[in-house]
């Protein structure tokens, strides 16, 4: 039995380099776990624009939002391990393990990590009529308002709804969460003023706005400011040094894809995103293009899930 192993070792690795060669050979579906025109969907279009022209195959987008990206990363994690239907997620992956108390799939176990593809920012705004400028003056208008204000977001579990929840949390506010279905409809709540304090929400989506004079920035979030938008200084800069999330989005698979199916994506993927007209495209629309390799996504992962779960654990956050 011995002498048989050694062969049937060599042989399942050589059919694995075989398959990783020639994949793809049919069409390959990028699985956005979020509505169109969101920021999984922008990048999984512009990025599988660029792969089909790639790998001579048709890439297919489909949609499937909803439950802070669950049934969209349900989907991939029950497809076939094949390589051939992926997820392009928001970091609303690590996220949800904190929020629900139990949900299908385990993100580090039945999925696993292709690539990092663009991290983004999200933009505190408010209505022009908001009597603040800086940041500080918002503080101190929703302290001597507790409980009066409300500030939107995409849904419980989302970006938008976490980000608010860590700056409410860093900053002592009290301020009423209204959840929407989808990003969508956050923007013209605050612009007519239904939103009393605000949300964040994607720079790239507020920039033409802000610009226009119809939403006022106060700060971005993250640990450095947008090179969109550099003027806007960041929440951390402004005395909140432990609120400094980065918004990402990564590429996943379900778990059981061959090793070397996963390098040929990660190889590819990288090719695409480090390509001079990706970068430029990416980054007009707010994104900076930022491949990793498989396991520095599941590092980030891993590190956001224990995040959260404190976050959550420590201001008694709920999917709502």
């Amino acid at each position: 039995m011995k002498i048989l192993v050694a062969p049937l070792v060599v042989a399942l690795s050589l059919s694995t380099q075989v398959l990783a060669q020639s994949f793809p050979d049919r069409p390959v579906k990028l699985v956005v776990p979020s509505s169109a025109g969101s920021g999984p969907d922008v990048l999984a279009r512009t990025v599988g624009n660029k792969l089909s022209e790639r790998w001579g195959q048709p890439v297919v987008i489909e949609n499937k939002p909803g439950a802070s990206t669950i049934i969209g990363n349900d989907f991939v994690a029950k497809a076939a391990p094949d390589g051939y239907t992926l997820s392009v997620t928001p970091h609303s992956v690590a996220i949800t393990p904190a929020l629900y108390k139990s949900i299908p799939y385990d993100p580090l176990k039945d999925l696993v990590p292709v690539s990092n593809v663009a991290v983004a920012s999200m933009v505190l705004v408010v209505n022009p009529s908001f009597p603040a400028t800086t940041l500080a003056e918002y503080v101190s208008q929703v302290k001597a308002q507790p409980g009066k204000l409300s500030y939107g977001s995409a849904g419980a579990g989302t970006t938008h709804h976490i980000m608010m929840e860590l700056f409410k949390y860093v900053a002592g506010l009290d301020i009423v969460h209204v959840p929407y279905k989808g990003p969508g409809p956050i923007t013209p709540d605050l612009l007519n003023g239904q939103l009393t304090g605000g949300a964040f929400i994607a720079l790239h989506t507020a920039l033409p706005l802000i610009k226009a004079g119809k939403l006022r920035a106060l700060a971005v979030a993250g640990d450095k400011r947008s090179t969109i938008a550099p003027d806007i200084p960041t929440v951390a800069e402004r005395g909140f040094k432990a609120f400094d999330p980065e918004l990402w989005y990564g590429v996943l698979a379900p778990a059981g894809v061959p090793p070397d199916v996963i390098r040929k994506l990660n190889a590819d993927l990288r090719a695409v995103l480090t390509s001079p007209d990706v970068i430029q495209a990416l980054g007009g629309q707010g994104f900076v293009a930022t491949p990793t390799s498989p396991e520095e996504l599941g590092e980030i992962i891993r590190s956001d899930i224990t995040r959260y779960k404190k976050l959550v654990a420590d201001t008694g956050m709920k999917a709502e």
